[in-house]
């Protein structure tokens, strides 16, 4: 108890980090202000040029003029391509002579060649040359930068470009920047504090999700584990630290790590939202879709052995980005039916769904592919799994206070029947007939009021089983029944018999007669059924609107067949009289009869059963229709 009071109390702690984080995060994204250093800039536009044989030198790809192309928006993409691409960057130098580091944003290119180029008028000079990439020892790396860095010295004023030759299988696509000295080490101490606290964000947040898995023993809690462990290594892949810092420079392992753990988060975050909206419950069609979906996450996962990554990161975009909306419909859909374990994860996950569709939107070149969207992700899902963190502390402290309140009314009874012994004892102690008879009447109004109580509990428990318009049971009773009768058949070898029941046109019945003539109707059906459902192994229950559902345990399909012709031809026949008008009803019959496997599924069973009614109402109604491999008609 004094472990999971002390995790309640610092998940409750949570939410002040999420906003620490938060307010990093605005901090970062506010435009750096102007520093000292002014005179040098990099121009906003690009231009590019493909490379298909792979051996320009720097000098002639400068000098095909017609070949270069001006990029759509600041940042290089490219998307995936199979050879070396040109891309130069024009910098306008005034003032002084100066150093300036120049930064290309992408922990995932193969190898990045940049030449610094000094215009003479319309005669370019070849000044410097250097080379960096993922590829490359990250030892030997500038600064041992996340990303692709270069020092360059401009010697004086005038016009200058930094010209890239990109060759990488994965995507191409980077921000650029150049910055002074100054500038870079403000900004990579502003990026490194984020990313320090998100990374520590996601460690306390996996720690604890980690200790109420193991104190709790709930799967919700296993997948959330996994599923931050899984955005972890994405984002320490794709910020640049997980190269330096986790895998240590290995080519393999940071080739796949961004595809894997992406794919690992969609698959866990799936899960736990599922159980977490307790979707299989509330809404099962909506939880088959999206386990549907989220199952297809390990067909991707196993891809990313056996295909190329530009066809894996394409069959990885358009499932993501199906799941993505489909997951933004179900919690909106949720939320507005009161579900309040949606209306936190709809709070907490729509940035992060925002921030996927824009890098989606980015990788397809449709929208500016920048930090922002880098830094919109890391946001939701931090900031996500703050709010999911505060739910489930929200789901303790309500677990907590019902415990509290079962053992406080606990102790109650206890002090209540040790109150009732120290009267026994005394009574009994001075022996007197008089307090005997006291103790005898304490004693039978203590009886008197446990048997109210329990009739009050069985009578509840009946309640609760039975369909109050017809006295049947209801659907609940019949999922308590179904297993038993399956288990009971399938052990004997017995044919189980199952007959689904429904009015035909009932809603015509209900808008020309009356909802009152209905119910009557109903009630009149039900005694019918009654008179055919006569043994104690039989079950009849109403399972919903107008529809009923009787099982005939060790039944043949001969005998089921006489039973539900006997009851469409005394429907037919019968007299339903309201309000001194004749009310036509008939019913038709669905009809499933088999020996169930042991392990047989009473929703596939109810399923086989539904096919034969759909098939009777399809034939024209009033009629019995039996399920088989292609539907046969019993002639009504």
């Amino acid at each position: 108890m004094g472990i999971m009071t002390s995790l309640y109390r610092s998940m409750l702690r949570l939410p002040a980090l999420g906003l620490a984080f938060a307010m990093g995060l605005a901090g970062l994204m506010l435009p750096a202000a102007a520093l000292a250093e002014a005179g040098l800039s990099l121009q906003p536009s690009h231009w590019w040029m493909d490379d298909p044989n792979g051996d320009l030198p720097p000098l002639e790809a400068l000098s095909r003029a017609g070949q270069w192309h001006q990029g759509k928006h600041a940042a290089p993409n490219r998307g995936y391509v199979d050879h070396p691409v040109w891309f130069r960057f024009d910098v306008a130098q005034q003032g002084e002579a100066r150093e300036a580091y120049f930064e290309v944003g992408s922990a995932y290119l193969d190898r990045v060649d940049v030449y610094l180029v000094q215009w003479q008028g319309d005669e370019p000079s070849l000044l410097d040359h250097q080379q960096a990439g993922d590829h490359a020892d990250f030892s030997e790396r500038f600064l041992n930068g996340r990303y692709p860095l270069f020092a360059f010295a401009f010697p004086q004023p005038g016009r200058y470009s930094l010209l890239l030759r990109v060759n990488t299988r994965s995507a191409l696509m980077f921000p650029a920047s150049l910055q002074t000295p100054r500038q870079f080490y403000q900004s990579e101490l502003r990026n490194q504090a984020l990313y320090g606290l998100y990374f520590g964000m996601l460690l306390v947040l996996a720690y604890f999700n980690l200790m109420l898995l193991i104190y709790v023993r709930e799967k919700t809690f296993l997948h959330n584990f996994l599923f931050l462990a899984s955005i972890g290594f994405y984002q320490a892949g794709l910020s640049g630290f997980g190269n330096g810092y986790l895998w240590f420079g290995n080519v393999e392992v940071n080739d796949l790590v961004m595809v894997v753990s992406a794919t690992c988060s969609f698959f866990f975050g799936g899960r736990f939202a599922l159980r977490f909206m307790e979707l299989k419950v509330r809404a099962p069609t909506l939880y088959y879709v999206g386990h549907l979906l989220i199952s297809s996450f390990l067909v991707v996962l196993a891809l990313a052995f056996l295909v190329s990554e530009r066809t894996l990161v394409t069959v990885l975009q358009g499932v993501g980005l199906v799941t993505a909306l489909y997951a933004f419909f179900v919690m909106i859909h949720q939320s507005a039916r009161g579900n309040d374990w949606a209306r936190y994860l709809l709070l907490g996950w729509s940035t992060t769904i925002t921030g996927y569709c824009m890098f989606i939107l980015a990788m397809l070149d449709l929208l500016e592919y920048n930090g922002t969207i880098l830094f919109l992700q890391a946001a939701g899902l931090g900031l996500g799994n703050v709010m999911v963190t505060t739910a489930i502390a929200a789901r303790v402290r309500r677990e907590r206070r019902e415990k509290a309140s079962a053992i406080r009314e606990a102790l109650q009874l206890s002090r209540e029947v040790a109150q009732l012994n120290r009267e026994k004892e005394q009574l009994q102690q001075y022996a007197s007939q008089q307090l005997q008879q006291e103790v005898e009447e304490k004693t039978r109004t203590l009886n008197q009021k446990l048997q109210s109580l329990q009739h009050s509990n069985q009578q509840l428990e009946r309640d609760s089983l039975s369909d109050a318009l017809t006295g049947l049971g209801n659907r609940r009773y019949l999922d308590a029944v179904f297993p038993e009768s399956i288990r009971q058949c399938s052990q004997h070898r017995a044919p189980l018999g199952i007959l689904v029941i429904d009015a035909d046109h009932f809603k015509r019945v209900n808008d020309t007669f009356g909802h009152l003539a209905g119910d009557e109707c109903l009630r009149k059906i039900s005694t019918i059924l009654q008179k055919y459902c006569r043994r104690n192994l039989d079950t009849l229950v109403r399972y919903g609107g107008e529809e009923f559902v009787m099982l005939l345990p060790a039944t043949d399909l001969e005998g089921v067949l006489k039973v539900a012709e006997s009851i469409r031809h005394h429907v037919e026949h019968a007299q339903f009289w309201f309000d001194n008008q004749r009310v036509p009803v008939t019913v038709s019959l669905g009809v499933h009869v088999g020996i169930p496997a042991p392990l047989a599924s009473a929703e596939k069973l109810m399923h086989k059963a539904d096919e034969a009614l759909y098939q009777a109402k399809r034939n024209g109604r009033n009629r019995v229709e039996i399920y088989k491999a292609a539907l046969e008609s019993v002639k009504a």
